[in-house]
């Protein structure tokens, strides 16, 4: 079998996780890149998922080339359990929830693996939708930081297309 791979992972993701972790190993934030273009801004390109939380540790732990791939995992996951989550609050069935949780297993969701920042941003959907939920039906402090959390780390992935629509979608789902 072969594995179907974005060349962006290649190209883009790889070598700016490899330069995240060099230097986040030397003690240095990353904020400026020397290498590309003369010099860049690092942490404000949408694709170096700088400080977002899953991709640094596991860039840190496996390395650029395993943490991409695990990274890419982990957001299935994630994805996954999300939309499962989500659709067991809107008052699906068990087996209904089993389907839901395919999400991460669409033509969607795996073609954009390629774009690393999509997926992961893509991957917190489902909590947002069930935080909204549980927001919605009961009202509280703690309700909305557990719908500030997964808004917080899917901005911090660089996509905020991605973020716009999820924040419309939870508005949408707390106003009812």
């Amino acid at each position: 079998g072969t594995i179907e791979a974005g060349r962006d992972l290649y190209r883009l993701f790889i070598p700016e996780a490899a330069f995240l972790r060099d230097r986040l190993l030397g003690g240095e934030l990353p904020l400026w890149n020397p290498y590309v273009r003369l010099g860049q801004p690092f942490a404000a390109t949408l694709t170096s998922e700088a400080f977002y939380p899953p991709h640094v540790l596991l860039v840190l732990i496996l390395g650029p080339t395993w943490g991409i791939q695990a990274s890419i995992v982990f957001h299935a996951a994630l994805g996954s359990a999300g939309a499962w989550l989500a659709s067991r609050r809107l008052g699906a069935g068990r087996w209904s929830g089993v389907v839901a949780a395919t999400f991460a297993f669409t033509p969607l969701f795996t073609r954009l693996a390629g774009s690393l920042h999509m997926v992961s941003a893509m991957a917190w959907s489902g909590l947002v939708v069930a935080a909204a939920l549980q927001l919605s039906r009961r009202p509280s402090l703690a309700g909305a930081g557990w719908l500030a959390l997964p808004l917080a780390l899917s901005f911090l992935c660089g996509a905020p297309e991605v973020v716009i629509w999820q924040g419309a979608l939870a508005a949408g789902f707390c106003l009812t």
